[in-house]
């Protein structure tokens, strides 16, 4: 394994200035700290499952990833598609949301049910409700994207990474660690829409074994849309502590606070398709039928741990783990079918052809629409944990040489969700005409519409093995994954009780041929199957569902 010799200055340190503009304000010693004791000539191995990012290699270009195999590999040696949006490009474009910076990537688009309260993602056609971070998947959420340092895209399944995951991928978040070097920077941002921003990311060094970090965010940023806005309160401290040469540990406490109104506007009732996909005549462009009375509250904790160590000159260990707690409080408003004013009689010009299953404008008109609104409160309660443990084994030979992986986790996801209705007051709103947001009271004869509580848990065991040959020119790759899925249902109102359970075994393979140092070409399969819950009504037992991708 070839490892790089750091050299820094002992005397005399290169101070960077201070960065001062209209929106942000740099400030700390960012110049480079080497640790007491360190010498000139002191080798320096980087861990397999680290990521350092160079700037050499061209502006927002990446050649590593962490997220194919949980270890470093790089990009030109793997048989799966994998983009990567770097930190230089998250602070170049003032990413405020993640779905800011994922834009930029093909395959991913934001998912628009509720923009401002969840980073749902539209993964190449599958929608994404669950938040990745350094391999841990979370509870839904809108993550701030100052806990984050890049963004890795793994295009298509992937059974180490994420057994039950998409078939279209996994977006995978690396979040910001402690560095043993003294850095930080403070800055603010103004504006009339989606702004109003602070930071703060500060390191310091206390010694040559303990690196301290702190990072966090306050955004209160007005929309367009009138009485929407978006509020996010994000505070990560940790630390990293040497207990060796070899082996570092580390230990992130995140917190978090969301708010935001579930803001929406009405389309022309003549509104097909993409066509004519604009708001009705006589209202203001600004428009929004909720007002700050219909709002989403998301509070969120999240602790995790890495432990890293290299044992041998060849062998490496990885021990990770994560809790999250996410609770949630969502209102939702919408909109009935167009009434013709105050008549109670529906009338929408927009059909469905039963024949060619499209919809079409039928010719009539609907001048002057009214509408019922009605709409939903929802509790949703999730706990997720998860463990992780993995092995490196690197071996260097005269003309090839491997990298072996193996290791096994754990996953725990409790969640309890509540739903109830509000109480339709039975007027026809003019959106039009001096329309004021409601106010809404619960259905008094009904406490739940939806009342679940569920269980479920997942094993998986798995290996990975690469081969470089010919002077790396060829990578041959393949990898095995046994996955054990386990789920319990409880109906809280009706008492029924399912229990399902599942194996999968999933197998992936691959190789790279390097045609040049910069061109090559590859070819890969990857597998991943979900856990489906049975219908013993129906005789249908609990199975899974695949995806596979070549």
């Amino acid at each position: 394994m070839n490892t790089p010799k750091i050299c820094t200055p002992k005397k005399h340190p290169k101070l960077l200035p201070i960065a001062l503009s209209l929106c942000t304000f740099a400030l700390g010693s960012l110049h480079a700290q080497q640790s007491p004791g360190q010498d000139d000539e002191e080798i320096v191995r980087l861990s397999p499952f680290a990521i350092q990012e160079r700037a050499d290699i061209g502006r927002y270009q990446a050649t590593e990833s962490s997220s194919g195999t949980r270890v470093r590999m790089s990009l030109m040696d793997s048989s799966q598609s994998i983009s990567v949006v770097t930190s230089e490009l998250m602070q170049d474009i003032g990413t405020a949301r993640l779905t800011d910076a994922t834009k930029y990537v093909a395959g991913l688009s934001t998912y628009g049910a509720i923009p401002l309260v969840l980073d749902i993602m539209n993964v190449r056609g599958f929608i994404d409700f669950e938040l990745t971070i350094d391999g841990f998947a979370l509870s839904p959420a809108s993550q701030d994207p100052i806990i984050v340092e890049r963004i890795e895209f793994v295009k298509g399944p992937n059974a180490i990474l994420a057994p039950q995951g998409l078939p279209g991928g996994v977006v995978n978040n690396i979040s910001k660690k402690p560095l043993f070097t003294n850095k930080g920077y403070l800055s603010y941002q103004v504006g009339r829409y989606d702004a109003n921003r602070a930071e703060l990311d500060a390191n310091y060094v206390v010694n040559d074994k303990l690196a301290l970090r702190v990072v966090g965010a306050f955004t209160d940023a007005d929309h367009y849309g009138q009485g929407v806005f978006h509020q996010n309160t994000t505070v990560m401290p940790m630390f990293t502590y040497r207990l060796s040469p070899t082996t570092e540990f580390t230990l992130q406490f995140q917190i978090q606070k969301v708010d935001a109104p579930a803001g929406m506007a009405p389309l022309s009732v003549y509104a097909v398709g993409r066509n004519n996909i604009n708001l009705p005549e006589g209202l203001p462009r600004d428009f929004q039928y909720t007002g700050r009375n219909i709002t989403s509250h998301q509070k969120s904790h999240n602790t995790r741990f890495f432990l890293t160590s290299q044992i041998t000159d060849k062998l490496s260990m990885r021990v990770a783990g994560s809790w999250a707690v996410s609770d949630a409080r969502s209102n939702g408003l919408g909109p009935s079918a167009p009434y013709l004013g105050q008549t109670g009689v529906v009338v929408d010009p927009i059909r469905l052809d039963p024949i060619t299953g499209e919809w079409y404008w039928d010719g009539t008109f609907n001048d002057n629409p009214t509408y019922k609104l009605g709409g939903v409160k929802e509790w949703p309660l999730r706990m997720k944990g998860s463990f992780q443990n993995d092995f490196v084994y690197e071996h260097t030979a005269a003309n090839w040489k491997s990298q072996t992986v193996a290791g096994y986790a754990f996953n725990y996801i409790s969640q309890h969700f509540r739903q109830r209705n509000y109480v339709d007051d039975g007027i026809y709103y003019d959106f039009a005409n001096n329309y004021t947001p409601p106010a809404y009271a619960f259905d008094p004869d009904i406490d739940w519409h939806f009342n679940v509580s569920e269980r479920h848990r997942s094993n998986q065991v798995y290996i990975y093995e690469v081969i470089n040959l010919f002077e790396d020119r060829l990578v041959l790759s393949g990898s095995l994954s046994q996955n054990r899925y386990a789920s319990n249902v409880y109906n809280n109102q009706t008492g029924v009780r399912s229990d399902n359970r599942a194996e999968a075994t999933l197998p992936s393979a691959g190789f790279v041929y390097k045609m040049t140092p910069g061109v090559s070409a590859f070819y890969g399969y990857s597998k991943q199957e979900v856990l489906v819950g049975g219908d013993p009504g129906l005789g249908i037992p609990a199975h899974t569902r695949p995806g596979r991708q070549h």
